[in-house]
Parts: structure tokens; sequence; C-alpha cells
């Protein structure tokens, strides 16, 4: 997959712009845990807080937005001081095996904070894209057109896998373009003592952690729909894998 445009040395300084150039914050408390020296980890952490998921939910893109394509939802103000906080906590704590970055510019100033954070590279990754809940464009005319919440619960509390909006993405849509490259990047880059690290979305990661995770169900993820810059982290076990760390939370 590409590297990201920040990962280029000339693009130093507005890393470290980023990073440092707004008044300092208290930092954080660290995590309460590190990777193990001798397990494989994977780390999806959601991206902080952008322009698309300012409003009545933050935990979920807005409804009505136009395509989500480009650059066009950067982070807030609160989002930069969120992105740098989480890059802090993770550099003090591991190293990570490699970071993927769903191409979304959130994604992206996310992960490139914790990229400069952890003097790591990072690598462009379409498959972690957010679920994509059609545009307006597409309901014109459509007399009922789901909420993103209503789509959701129909996907991981109803079953209702082909429930989408107009133009958007049904539940095996999702699956089938999301989940087997996911687990391909695994197969590759993870390592014993240092995570792998996917920046995505709250939505995708919603959808493909109860798929990914032996222990994790769809309800839980429904009644535990991520904040902003939350990780749910995880590792390999004889041959499956367990989320042990839902943004604080251990789902058992």
């Amino acid at each position: 997959m590409p590297d990201a445009p920040g990962d280029r040395s000339p693009a130093r300084t507005d890393r470290r712009t980023f990073l440092l150039g707004s008044a300092a914050t208290a930092l954080a408390p660290g995590f309460a845990h590190a990777a193990s020296l001798d397990r494989e980890e994977v780390w999806f952490v959601r991206h902080a807080e952008s322009v698309i998921n300012v409003g009545p939910s933050a935990a979920l893109p807005n409804d009505g937005e136009g395509a989500d394509d480009g650059v066009k939802y950067p982070l807030t103000t609160k989002g930069m001081r969120e992105a740098r906080l989480l890059a802090d906590r993770i550099a003090r704590q591991v190293s990570p095996a490699a970071i993927h970055a769903s191409p979304r510019l959130r994604t992206i100033q996310t992960a490139d904070a914790i990229g400069f954070a952890t003097d790591s590279r990072i690598r462009l990754a379409p498959e972690l894209v957010e679920v994509s809940f059609g545009t307006p464009a597409a309901a014109n005319g459509s007399k009922t057109v789901p909420s993103v919440l209503e789509i959701l619960r129909g996907w991981l509390l109803e079953g209702r896998t082909d429930l989408k909006a107009p133009g958007g993405e049904s539940f095996e849509e999702v699956r089938a373009r999301a989940l087997p490259a996911i687990l391909e990047t695994m197969r590759q880059d993870m390592q014993p003592g240092r995570p792998l690290i996917m920046v995505s979305h709250g939505a995708l990661i919603a959808v493909i952690a109860p798929l990914l995770f032996q222990n994790l169900s769809p309800e839980f993820a429904f009644e535990n729909l991520l904040p902003n810059a939350a990780i749910v982290k995880g590792f390999r076990t004889k041959g499956a894998f367990h989320c042990f760390d839902w943004a604080g939370v251990n789902p058992r």
C-alpha cells in the first residue's frame, strides 16, 4: 500500500507543527496496558474528533452529510488535541509493528500524530474507510432513508444485513471489502510485543470487530459505540483472536 504523504521527510516540519504548535495540555494518564513481550496484538484506533462527527452523536457520522471522500472532514481543534494526547500515550507504552490508516483526512491526521510520536511510517489502507451510509443526492426522491443508527441497529441487533441507505453499503458489502484485507494485513504485520495499529472509523470498527474477535458480540459493539480517539485491543491466541480492551472495558 502507498505511504501517506506525511511520511516523506519534507513533511516532518508540518508534523511537528501539528503536534506541538498549540498551547500545551496536561498529559493524560498512561495506558493501563502495554503490549506483552511475547504475544501478537492488533489495536484498532478510532480517529479523533472531526467535522463529520460533531453533532447529536459523537460516536457516529452525522446523518445527511455529503459524500465522505477526499479531504472534506478534517479534525477539529479539539480533535487535534485528542490526537496529540493519544499519540503521546501510545508512544510512552509501545513501538508499533506498523501503522495502517484509512485514507480519509481525519484518520490520516490521527495516524500521522501517532507516527510522528513513535517514529513510524504510515501506510494507507483503503479497506479501513468508514462504512458508506449513502448521500443526500442518492436519496433524492426516496420517502424513507434509514439513519446511521438505524442501519447499525439493523445490522448488529436485528440481523438485517441487506439494510442500507440509497447509495450506501450493506453489511455484506462492508464485510466483503474490509474483513479479508484486514486479516491479510494482520497476517503480514503482526509481531510479538509490538502491536499492529489500524486507524479507522467508529462504525467500521463496530461492524468488523465482532467478526474478528471470538469473544465480542455484535450487541456489545452496538451498545458500546466508540468515542473519539478510542482504542480496541486484541491478541492472537491458539489461531483465533480475542478482544481484551474495548475503550477501557474488558468485554470478556
